[in-house]
């Protein structure tokens, strides 16, 4: 299959100033494991509920999950197609001896996404729950939530259609981004400062990235419980804000350093909330689309290297400090996302400062 692109420049060498645009339509590749749905010979697997020890009698089947097709568990669909981008990209660009400069603005839109979709979505019952919210000590601000119940008597009667779902949602990326150089005799310098967008509907619940990306096969239309508030988050290549300085300056005596400044918003995420009356057993329905509004703590950090050049003989010898995080910023980049009394407890932090030395010889 043949997909358009065009692509132009218009660029004046007296005044350095150009401008530029293009368009590309492209074929994605398929989600890893979409030829596995189908295959009489791939994996698949049995889900049993978990029932306290003294309770349990016998295992209680509760579903049958793919991609393999065994006992005709999973087909695709005769009207599979291929998902397609679509990539605008236009800006203006200053190009001097020392300085350069850049603005730039990116469009990218998805179309036909694949998903395990569930062929007996009659074999739930939605059901409201009362959802304890952000607050689990406060009940001013509870909210109802729906979640999906499954029917006991369609326990393990499962099919799955590998297709392109109606109501997908959006699955797109805005970015604006703005670039700026200095090169000098000495001392050369580099900014960026981004502003992104990137939306979709989740593959499977969370914020991971196996999770929150919209090109995977996931949960999200296989499991009604799994697509609640699936679409329209942030996805997990979203970070908002982004921002990096980059220096480069040559010192007397050989001495060399360099310095990298970055800032970027946190990750977006979900509440999930567990319901743990259901008939199939706990699960867990993402409280609102993730980072809609809820995000971790940005990140920010700085990183050195200075490094001093000396000649023995005709060797080259390298003498190279790094030091990362050197302000030993600490700052979280992971938190509980369970909906109880310990959600946004932090889970994850910045590593610590870490200093590096190392000698390089060139003969």
């Amino acid at each position: 299959m043949c997909f358009p692109h065009a692509a132009a420049e218009i660029f004046d060498k007296k005044t350095g100033i150009g401008v530029f645009g293009s368009y590309t339509r492209a074929g994605a590749r398929l989600p890893a494991m979409a030829l596995a749905w189908g295959d009489v010979n791939a994996p698949s697997a049995r889900v049993y509920k978990y029932l306290p020890v003294g309770q349990l009698t016998q295992p209680v089947l509760v579903a049958r999950v793919g991609p393999g097709a065994g006992g005709g568990l999973t087909k695709i669909s005769p009207d599979l197609v291929r998902p397609t981008y679509d990539i605008a990209v236009g800006g203006i660009r200053i190009d001097k001896p020392r300085f350069a400069m850049g603005i730039s603005a990116v469009i990218r839109t998805a179309k036909n996404g694949i998903r395990a979709v569930d062929d007996n979505p009659s074999n739930y019952v939605a059901v409201t729950q009362p959802d304890k919210n952000a607050n689990f000590t406060d009940a001013s601000d509870d909210q109802p939530l729906t979640a999906y119940n499954r029917k006991p008597e369609t326990f393990g009667l499962d099919a799955y259609t590998l297709t392109n779902p109606t109501g997908i949602g959006e699955n797109s990326i805005y970015a604006l981004d703005i670039t700026a150089q200095y090169r000098g005799t000495h001392a050369r310098l580099a900014f960026s400062a981004s502003a992104v967008a990137a939306k979709g509907t989740a593959a499977n619940r969370g914020y991971r990235a196996d999770e929150n990306d919209p090109m995977l096969i996931g949960d999200a239309f296989a499991n009604p419980n799994a697509t609640v508030n699936a679409a329209g988050g942030r996805t997990f290549f979203d970070r908002g804000y982004i921002g990096k300085i980059i220096g480069a300056f040559d010192l007397p005596s050989r001495i060399s350093l360099g310095i990298v400044a970055r800032y970027e918003d946190g990750q977006p995420f979900s509440r999930l909330a567990v319901f743990d009356n259901l008939n199939q057993g706990p699960e867990a329905v993402v409280a609102y689309p993730n980072g809609r509004p809820t995000r971790f703590t940005f990140i920010s950090t700085t990183d050195v290297r200075l490094q001093k050049v000396t000649k023995i003989g005709a060797k080259q010898v390298t003498l190279i400090v790094d030091g990362f995080n050197v302000f030993n910023i600490g700052r979280e980049v992971g938190e509980y996302v369970i909906g109880d009394a310990n959600f946004r407890a932090t889970t994850l932090i910045e590593p610590p400062r870490t200093i590096r030395v190392g000698l390089r010889i060139a003969f």
